[in-house]
């Protein structure tokens, strides 16, 4: 009798479903009516046998419940709509868990990370400029003292832009920074404005 007792009163559904835990319950409770002093007894020591979460879901709602009918029956339907949580919380973990093993199967597949191809293809899309020469890296000049490429002309009279010789770069009338220049590129807008505004000349002959 006592062995009845102490297993009535450690009774838990385990890995039972609600059908079968409620099919033992009434068993061991046959055997023991004296520890079911009332219907609200009985369904207390009901709920105590229940997984946590669904006796949580079996008290919800306006009020607990007052019979053991209406405790099985929101039994059985907790069951169910925990089971269908437990399967969709199941299934979103799984896509997930193969979503990230296609990923890195990817990644494997093209010998690269994410991080490495965005990286590499800036490269690509961006090559780098090479640097100018540096007037360092020539060779001091024997004739000038200066560092420059090519052959020196110093020693001509040559200038770089027109070719010519006979004057300098300050004097030559390709350079736009001679004052010469300046002064004829001035004097030729100001005769052609004047032609605009005295017409063209008009010569009379006489008889």
């Amino acid at each position: 009798m006592e062995a009845q007792q102490d297993e009535f009163d450690k009774f838990r559904q385990g890995n039972l479903s609600v059908a079968e835990a409620v099919k033992k319950f009434e068993q061991l409770a046959r055997l023991c009516p004296h520890l079911i002093s009332s219907e609200r007894d009985k369904v207390r020591r009901m709920m105590r046998m229940f997984h946590s979460d669904l006796a949580v879901v079996i008290s919800s709602g306006p009020h607990p419940p007052l019979t053991v009918a209406e405790c099985v029956s929101r039994a059985i339907r907790a069951e169910y709509w925990v089971g269908q949580n437990k399967e969709q919380q199941a299934k979103f973990f799984k896509e997930k868990k193969e979503e990230k093993t296609q990923a890195k199967q990817n990644q494997a597949r093209l010998g690269q990370t994410p991080q490495q191809k965005g990286g590499q293809g800036n490269q690509q899309n961006f090559p780098q400029k090479k640097n100018a020469p540096d007037s360092n890296s020539y060779l001091t000049c024997q004739k000038c003292g200066r560092r420059h490429p090519g052959d020196c002309r110093a020693e001509t009279s040559h200038y770089f832009l027109c070719g010519k010789e006979g004057h300098y770069a300050r004097t030559c009338y390709l350079n736009p920074q001679n004052p010469q220049n300046q002064q004829r590129r001035q004097g030729s807008q100001l005769h052609a404005a004047q032609m605009k505004l005295e017409g063209p000349a008009v010569t009379t002959r006489l008889s």
